[in-house]
């Protein structure tokens, strides 16, 4: 009996033709003049440190033009045509976060500059902690203070709130009103770009998402999970059948609704909260310590609440100390923004550290 060999297909990747500058190069082709020069001419170096040709391409302006708007063509995208995916866990997301990291004094920064040539990046960055402090101060204080008012509040004291949580939060007045001052939070992610026929994430709110429709009530979908879940996904599949040699044809679960619906049973005619069990493990054992990392763009879990929950568990002052609180300029899964894991794993390696006496 004769084996039968079955070559496998090789795809290959059909060839990029495109000359190069040398080859479109032709002797006495221009491509810019130069204007008259506007400083005093100087002597040229000796002549055995100068070089007596210089082998550029000598091409007219629209040639090179030509030239890169070919090869820009070679990369496929949205931009050119049609995009098939694989799966339908990724959408597209408008280039609002593009145009903006490409305003000049973002693109031309260098993380090594001297800190004197980015003081206006710096000016951003402290511009944002105040404006965060303001609107904390005006959280517990004005804000608290008209909703246990509710209607004893004057016309102009309601006005007056109206206002400034119209200024913090980028809702329209005549929605907060509508609302009696309490913004729902996944109202909230669909309201605030609806105008622009848009929504902003819950888990991390720098990523923004378009609905198929702009007069629903919530978003259609958290644009960090649909960018997230398949990768997510294709990287644990790999990591447990490549690196643990676990095979299986169960589906991975990343958020699943087969855990629904949940049991409040211990909760009956109470409010969930959970942060009773932490206080009570970090008073049997005075040695816990728990480190929380906060992303300013997380409104799923947001830091000021994460403060709220701490600044209200009942620890002992003693036991305060045994809780460290870090920021990220980022949402509820830092680590995917690269500068925020950076500085997570600095800050994690000092909170091991000390909590090990090391």
């Amino acid at each position: 009996m004769t084996d039968l060999v079955v070559e496998p297909v090789v795809k290959t990747t059909p060839k990029i033709v495109e000359p190069t500058l040398f080859d479109l190069s032709s002797p006495g082709r221009i491509g810019v003049r130069m204007p008259a020069s506007d400083v005093p001419e100087t002597a040229l170096p000796p002549e055995n440190l100068l070089r007596s040709d210089l082998p550029l391409p000598e091409l007219a302006e629209v040639d090179v033009v030509r030239h890169y708007m070919h090869l820009s063509k070679f990369n496929y995208s949205v931009d050119s045509g049609y995009y098939p995916l694989g799966s339908c866990t990724m959408k597209y997301n408008p280039k609002i976060n593009e145009d903006t990291a490409r305003l000049p004094g973002f693109l031309y920064t260098h993380p090594l500059q001297p800190v004197e040539t980015v003081q206006g990046n710096l000016a951003l960055m402290f511009t944002l902690q105040e404006w965060l402090k303001e609107a904390e101060e005006f959280a517990l204080g004005d804000y608290a203070q008209a909703l246990l008012k509710g209607d004893a509040m004057t016309k102009e004291e309601r006005a007056d709130i109206v206002k400034r949580l119209s200024l913090y939060t980028g809702i329209s007045e005549q929605f907060i009103e509508r609302s009696n001052l309490r913004i729902n939070a996944f109202h909230y992610f669909k309201e605030l770009l609806r105008e622009r026929g848009l929504t902003v994430g819950r888990l991390d709110s720098r990523l923004i998402g378009r609905d198929r429709l702009g007069v629903t009530e919530n978003a259609e979908y958290d644009p960090l999970l649909t960018n997230i879940m398949g990768p997510y996904t294709a990287a644990f599949y790999d990591y447990i059948r490549r690196e643990l040699k676990f095979e299986s044809d169960l589906p991975y679960e990343i958020l699943s609704g087969f855990v629904h619906p949940w049991s409040y049973r211990e909760f009956e005619n109470a409010y969930v909260h959970v942060a009773e069990t932490l206080r009570a493990a970090m008073t049997y054992n005075h040695h816990l310590k728990v480190f929380v990392a906060n992303g300013y763009y997380d409104l799923g879990t947001p830091y000021f609440a994460t403060e709220y929950t701490f600044n209200h568990l009942g620890l002992d002052e003693e036991l305060r100390k045994n809780v460290t609180m870090e920021y990220y300029d980022a949402g509820h899964m830092m680590y995917i923004h690269m500068p925020s894991l950076k500085q997570m794993k600095t800050d994690l390696a000092k909170f091991i550290k000390g909590a090990s006496n090391i």
